[in-house]
């Protein structure tokens, strides 16, 4: 018995040596050993992969993150972390930076204030106590920004919005009845733009205002604003009627319908016909002229 034994023996110790030496391999060389994660932070992306790929290991990005000390495509942290224990041949997950988190201010101009609100806070930012000035943009509107537009920023900053107030009131002078020279200077000493529109009248003197819009009673306009004034071109210009022959009731009912006076010079002992005229028919004159009717 002890001679079968020895043999069975020997073949234990020698499997039991093949499978502690095939071990000892797999762990220190084989496809279970391990290695140590090399030091891949503040490297570019691409410089990363290849440094793995020298160390007999791949690299992959596992996320994006912001970063206020690391330049946008650098390496901020690796899995496992530099020096940890990996396989040999695996993989090792980059985290790169994205650079700081900066929001750029969005362009507001001409923008209602709440809209401009929401628009700031969807970029992540906040906004300040606006600053409202007189502005020729209607009342609400944002001006600018403060900092401007494509600033870029951080995170929760405050933006401040300009914002129009409209435009600054100011008196409107009384101008009616002036010459329109003295009219446009009052006017333009107002604050305020004269637009000058003429026309005919019969009772103003040619040259002066007739009217104006809006007027001193309709209380401040804004700066700038326009305010019209009427001019007169003086009465209206009429053709003088031919009066030759007619009796001289019909004559001053002619000039009477054009609104021209007349003046008439009559020759005692005539049938009463009008034989001639001054001005002549056909000549034009402002209404309210006289015609010297010569009846006889």
């Amino acid at each position: 018995r002890r001679r079968r034994r020895g043999p069975l023996a020997l073949v234990l110790v020698l499997l039991l040596a093949l499978t502690l030496s095939v071990g000892a391999w797999v762990l220190a060389a084989g496809p279970l050993s391990k290695k140590s994660t090399p030091p891949l932070l503040q490297l570019a992306q691409a410089d990363a992969v290849a440094t793995a790929k020298r160390d007999g290991l791949s690299a992959t990005v596992i996320g994006r993150v912001f970063s206020e000390t690391a330049d946008k495509g650098i390496v901020v942290d690796t899995r496992p972390k530099p020096g940890a224990s990996i396989d040999k041949g695996g993989t090792v997950g980059l985290v790169i930076s994205k650079g700081p988190e900066r929001y750029a201010v969005p362009p507001l101009a001409e923008v209602e204030e709440g809209n401009a609100r929401n628009q700031l806070e969807q970029n992540h930012l906040t906004v300040a106590a606006p600053v409202r000035r007189y502005n020729k943009l209607p009342e609400g509107t944002v001006i600018s920004t403060n900092p401007p537009a494509g600033q870029p920023l951080k995170k929760g900053t405050a933006v401040t919005l300009i914002v129009s107030k409209g435009l600054e009131p100011v008196p409107v002078p009384d101008v009616v009845g002036k010459p329109l020279d003295e009219a446009t200077s009052i006017i333009n000493d107002a604050k305020l733009t004269p637009k000058i529109v003429e026309k005919f009248n019969r009772t103003v003197a040619k040259g002066d205002v007739v009217r104006q819009t809006p007027t001193a009673v309709d209380g401040p306009a804004g700066k700038g604003t326009d305010v019209t004034l009427v001019i007169s071109k003086g009465p209206p210009i009429v053709v003088v009627p031919n009066l030759d022959g007619m009796n001289l009731a019909t004559a001053q009912a002619a000039l009477d319908r054009v609104h021209l006076r007349s003046s008439v010079i009559q020759v005692p002992g005539g049938p009463g016909t009008v034989r001639s005229q001054n001005p002549g028919g056909g000549d034009k004159r402002p209404e309210g002229d006289t015609v010297i009717v010569y009846v006889y």
